[in-house]
Order: structure tokens, then sequence, then C-alpha cells
């Protein structure tokens, strides 16, 4: 069995929906619950015979009416999965929460600032309402570079993946920042395109980097180099190395396994 055949390993199934009161309070319609069980894909040989010491949980947003598909978050899990074997990291409970909601278009419009850590008082206000208090929080947003937003400079104002930690609140130009916001990842699907994973290393994942972010953190100007944080996408891989596996066993997102 090859990579590609991956997701066939990755099981997912409708579950209950906790607090559904807690939800329509804070906006959200018709949220629906799914789990996702990455047993069978721990259990073959293509993660390797690991024995893993930490894991970590996962809750995902995916807004309706994005192109999002279960496929893509399987994709993006597997890579996950592989790259952290490095660490002995396992991906431990995963939900994925479909949902709509007024106030967060699915086709997002996130403006640049001058650092990427910068936070507006939108993305505060998203990890407010969100009933879950999992993190890491991924949102899954609909990439919009296709409509041609540009300012005058040629800097698009939509974004690829973004990810909030301590340092982002302790950078950002507003006050009042909810601390609910640490731990949360905004992800377009530009992250899916071939004219994104081109640029990339195959072995590389968008999303084990911003897990990365999250977990460490690490700042864009780490001077970290070709590996999964390197600061630049044409240095980026899929190795983690020693130092920052000690640094992400170190999260308090992280749990020791029994």
């Amino acid at each position: 069995m090859g990579a590609e055949d991956s997701i066939l390993l990755i099981d997912s199934y409708p579950t209950t929906l906790e607090n559904p009161a807690d939800w329509e309070l804070a906006g959200f319609k018709d949220t629906l619950a799914h789990e996702v069980n990455l047993t069978r894909l721990y259990s073959s040989d293509l993660l390797g015979s690991n024995t893993y010491t930490h894991f970590f949980n996962l809750d995902f947003i995916r807004l309706r009416g994005t192109s999002w598909t279960e496929a893509d978050i399987k994709t993006h899990l597997f890579k996950t999965a592989k790259i952290y074997t490095q660490c002995l990291i396992k991906i431990g409970r995963v939900r994925i929460f479909e949902t709509e909601h007024q106030e967060i278009p699915a086709n997002y419009l996130y403006r640049y600032g001058d650092s990427d850590a910068v936070i507006t008082r939108r993305e505060s206000h998203f990890a407010e309402l969100v009933p879950t208090q999992n993190r890491p929080l991924i949102f899954l947003f609909e990439d919009l570079k296709e409509k041609g937003l540009y300012d005058l400079q040629g800097n698009r104002f939509n974004f690829a993946a973004l990810s909030y930690t301590e340092d982002a609140i302790r950078l950002s130009r507003i006050e009042g920042v909810s601390p609910k916001i640490v731990g949360m990842t905004l992800m377009s699907s530009e992250v899916n395109t071939e004219r994104y994973l081109d640029r990339r290393p195959k072995e590389f994942g968008t999303l084990a980097h911003e897990i990365g972010h999250v977990l460490g953190p690490v700042p864009k100007d780490s001077g970290i180099r070709f590996n999964l944080m390197s600061d630049y996408d044409g240095e980026v891989n899929g190795q983690i190395g020693k130092f920052l596996c000690e640094k992400f066993r170190r999260s308090p997102l992280v749990q020791v396994i029994p």
C-alpha cells in the first residue's frame, strides 16, 4: 500500500455534537460534528514501527461554502502524522465541526499587516465565538487568490495559513485580544492547490508546520533553516530535529501517553 492510499486508513463518522445549545447561542447554524479516527493508520506500516510517547488533539472548523473536502483534511492529517513520528508524537482525537456563521464568511479575507502575527478584532472575535476550547483549532476557509484581490503595491490580501501564539498577542496593535486566540490557525484552500504544492517539497506539510508554530511557538525570525519550521518557503521540508521535538513535547497542548 502506498502513501496515496493513506487516507483510506483514516476513518471518519458522524458523532453527537456536545453542547449544541452553546453553538446555537454563539450564532453557529446547523452544526454537524464528525470524529476522525487514525487508529488504522498508526497500525499500518505507512508510518513505520514506533513507540509513541506523546499526543495532541485537533479540532477543525469547516465552514460551509468552502471547497475543503474530507479527503483534503485526511491528506493533511496523514502528512502531519508522518512528520511528527520523528518526535514520537501522535495525533489523538480529531473532530471536524461543519457549520456556518453570518459573522465568519467562508471566503474570509485576511489583510496582512506589517507582520503576519498581527491580530485584527475579527480574528479575536472568532476565537471568542467558538464553543470548543480545544487547541490546536483549525479554521478552514476558501482561497480568494483567483479573484485578483491585490493592493496597489501588488500584495495579495488573502493568506495561505496563519497561526496565533502568545507572541501574536504581544505584537498586536489592538487591546483586549482574546486569550482564546492562542492555538488557533487559519488555513485557506490555497494550500490544496497545485501552484502552492509545487513550490514546496512533497515531504513538507502545511498543517504540520502551523501546528509547530502553535506547539513551539517558533517565531518567523527564529533563524531555523532547512526543516519543517524554516523561515522561508525555499528552505522548508519535512524534517524536525531533536531541538524542536523537545520543544514540542514540552508544549502544554501535548500530553504524555500513559
